[in-house]
């Protein structure tokens, strides 16, 4: 190598100690292992793009991640996913109206906001809320602090509906609901009977609405129309239930869940934040 350069060098005409000293210094480099300074920008670049692809990957998995759940039933019976960015990733249906409606409206990458704006503006559901049908909205979600916040925007959003019920409470009985195939939502209101009468499996209430379950519930419990809950304005409260299903296929054992119905204290299956609206 050093002779190859030392010819290289003898056909320029350059001043002797210049070339011996450029030779010098080229050796030196080569020797300690040097890399020019175009191989390593190459390098920086190299870890920069690996940098961006793998804050990208991370970005795409928090994007399609859900962190909590809107469960809404009136008769269609379906649940928001939501992620950590407020925004709805995907969309289940839990009956046949529930499945035709999320597939009838763009309700994928909006905010949940704006994606119960447009349920609540929907031909059907709105011929419902005229009809009087209660309509169930239940946040689920295991972050106090998120949840909170989801449950008042929930409520800003129905805040001009009647026989709205909006509740909030963690994801423990989440796997239960859904084995169960129903709505977190519905599987509540299915606790709230089931205290009242354990023979009753989550397939008897499958293809019932919201109003439908809680009507079964307070004539089972003795309570009148025009005692019931659902006639009380702005707050509510679930029968007390202290049993819960028998941990078959057909009826899941549900978990607890903390939190309180309006005002004051409900009892559900646990409890949960939440209120009702005349």
């Amino acid at each position: 190598m050093n002779n190859r350069l030392g010819q290289a060098f003898d056909q320029i005409h350059t001043p002797e100690d210049l070339k011996s000293r450029t030779e010098e210094l080229l050796s030196l480099r080569i020797s300690k292992g040097s890399v020019p300074p175009k191989r390593i920008w190459r390098y920086a670049a190299a870890v920069f793009c690996m940098l961006i692809l793998a804050v990208g990957a991370l970005g795409g998995w928090l994007y399609f991640t859900p962190v909590s759940a809107i469960s809404i039933d009136i008769n269609p019976s379906l649940e928001l996913n939501i992620n950590c960015f407020d925004q709805v990733v995907s969309v289940d249906g839990f009956n046949e109206e529930g499945r035709a409606l999320a597939e009838s409206l763009e309700l994928r990458f909006i905010d949940y906001a704006s994606a119960i704006d447009l349920l609540l503006s929907e031909q059907g559901v709105e011929s419902y809320l005229k009809q009087g049908e209660g309509l169930s909205i239940l946040v689920v979600c295991d972050d106090p602090e998120r949840s909170e916040k989801m449950l008042a925007t929930v409520e800003n959003c129905t805040e001009a509906q009647r026989h709205v019920h909006c509740h909030s409470e963690g994801s423990e009985n989440a796997g239960s609901a859904h084995a169960a195939g129903l709505s977190c939502g519905k599987y509540r209101a299915y606790l709230e009977l089931y205290a009242v009468d354990p023979s009753i499996t989550p397939q008897d209430v499958q293809d019932l609405t919201i109003r439908e379950i809680r009507e079964w519930t307070w004539k089972l419990s003795g309570i009148t129309q025009n005692s019931s809950p659902e006639n009380d304005e702005n707050t509510g409260s679930a029968p007390k239930a202290d049993a819960t299903p028998e941990a078959t296929a057909s009826s899941p054992e549900p978990s607890s869940a903390n939190g309180h119905n309006g005002s004051g204290q409900g009892h559900g299956h646990g409890h949960g934040k939440g209120k009702h609206r005349k």
